[in-house]
């Protein structure tokens, strides 16, 4: 799909400078992140998600169901 190789990346650099080696923030792996999937649905004509509603209001459960 258009945009794979750009989204790959851009995670593969959040895990090994956010997750790995604390190089970013919390914030910047989840910016980083957020930002690279709404740029891969935005190339190939996918809804971008909603970040800013909470996972429990989104989707009616709580992370442990």
């Amino acid at each position: 799909m258009n945009g794979w190789n750009a989204l790959i990346k851009t995670v593969h650099r959040a895990f090994a400078y956010g997750l790995e080696c604390n190089d970013m923030t919390h914030g910047e792996v989840e910016d980083e992140i957020a930002f690279a999937l709404d740029q891969f649905a935005l190339k190939n004509g996918l809804p971008v998600h909603d970040w800013n509603t909470e996972y429990e209001d989104q989707y009616g459960e709580t992370q442990s169901d």
